[in-house]
């Protein structure tokens, strides 16, 4: 638990029905009383313990479970920089973890994979906790996203809690030049397409790297043929794994309607080929 505060001699501490802290102090005007959104425990001797604010106290079947209390204990895991979690209703509530990776945490992921990362979490907050107040829902992140004051707030936490997992890469930059476009990619951690492949080193699937160069492609050259015709030359030389940045490389030679593209991960070339493309049957 947390550290035991004293109150100044002649502070008078109570709690409203809620269980949140109110004071009353030769300080405040006559006849006031502080009402505070804080929970709080406070000791037979007078001394209190702050439990975090209320609005943060949530009920999972009859149990009150302090959401600050939990995001700290897990922060204190190795692989985790930061946490914030909330509850989700889908049939029944139940509790969902956003968590930010530390630089521990990401090499854990890529080298044992999400299964083996989540449950070295789950194990370390069993110690805090009841099995009911463990996360049942997990979203992992490289850093947490915040708005322009550096806060994340509890709509935004709740909304990233509830998508599925993405499928798509993170678009971090991109130029033309000429007849070439080259993007600067990030390789989500969680992107859902790692998930059986492969459980113990999550691997971004060749057929997927194909699929991103198609899309984005369309999204930036005019007028493309619709239609996936075949594949040629097709090289796959390294493997890209959670958290990579990758440069893509896209051009479209109109006139033999193929679309050049490679992906490279820093110096090291990753997979490259020209996906044939054709006018609708």
């Amino acid at each position: 638990g947390g550290s035991l505060w004293q109150p100044f001699v002649g502070v008078e501490l109570s709690q409203d029905e809620q269980g949140a802290l109110r004071i009353a102090s030769p300080c405040l005007p006559p006849g006031h009383v502080e009402q505070t959104a804080d929970a709080a425990r406070i000791q037979a001797d007078g001394r209190f313990e702050l439990l975090g604010r209320l609005d943060r106290i949530v009920k999972l079947e009859e149990k009150r479970i302090s959401l600050p209390m939990l995001e700290s204990a897990l922060s204190e895991h190795p692989f985790v920089s930061e946490a914030r979690l909330s509850v989700i209703e889908d049939n029944r509530a139940f509790l969902a973890a956003l968590v930010a990776l530390s630089d521990a945490g990401l090499h854990a992921l890529r080298n044992q994979g999400r299964r083996a990362l989540t449950q070295a979490l789950r194990k370390h907050l069993a110690q805090y906790c009841e099995a009911l107040a463990l996360p049942r829902r997990w979203r992992l992140v490289r850093q947490m996203p915040c708005n322009a004051q550096g806060k994340l707030p509890q709509a935004q936490l709740e909304a990233l809690l509830r998508t599925p997992r993405c499928l798509t890469p993170e678009r971090l930059g991109e130029r033309q030049e000429d007849d070439q476009w080259h993007l600067e990619l990030g390789v989500p951690v969680d992107l859902a397409h790692f998930s059986g492949h492969f459980p113990q080193t999550p691997v971004l699937p060749g057929v997927v790297q194909i699929d991103w160069a198609i899309s984005l492609a369309r999204q930036l050259i005019e007028n493309l043929p619709p239609r996936f015709q075949g594949m040629e030359v097709l090289k796959f030389q390294q493997l890209a794994r959670p958290g990579d940045r990758l440069q893509l490389t896209l051009r479209f030679d109109a006139q033999r309607s193929k679309l050049h593209f490679s992906y490279r991960n820093g110096d090291a070339p990753c997979s490259s080929g020209r996906i044939l493309l054709g006018a609708p049957a």
